[in-house]
């Protein structure tokens, strides 16, 4: 369901710009009228972070108003950064090693994107 959004999302985006084919530029790639650079910084939990519970409550900044999502095996969210570029959205894991794909895409179609990887440990700590 989440995944058919973002789809949804995206070929909306794409269909209201309908730049000729001189303008046509990749997605990753800034426009020359672009003034920001799209980052995305994971405030919580830290990289590599051992936690015993199967949910945990990602924290982050990135452009305002930008779209993100984070994907991992056995969740997906999609959240739209505040005004002031914060997010923060509630994902459950797996047991074990899971690695978070966070990506981040700004209004004017910048990308960018990053790893996070948690341990699930079902074992008591």
């Amino acid at each position: 369901g989440l995944l058919i959004t973002f789809g949804i999302y995206t070929a909306r985006t794409a269909l209201t710009k309908t730049p000729s084919a001189s303008q046509e530029k990749p997605l990753v790639t800034p426009g020359p009228e672009s003034t920001s650079s799209a980052t995305i910084t994971i405030q919580t939990p830290a990289p590599e972070s051992l936690v015993d519970t199967d949910q945990i409550t990602i924290e982050g900044k990135t452009i305002p108003g930008a779209t993100v999502t984070l994907v991992t095996d056995s969740d997906q969210q999609l959240v739209v950064a505040n005004d002031t570029g914060n997010f923060t959205t509630d994902l459950e894991l797996a047991g074990g090693i899971n690695h978070i794909v966070v990506s981040a895409f700004t209004p004017d179609g910048q990308r960018t994107e990053t790893t996070l990887t948690i341990v699930y440990s079902t074992a008591p700590l």
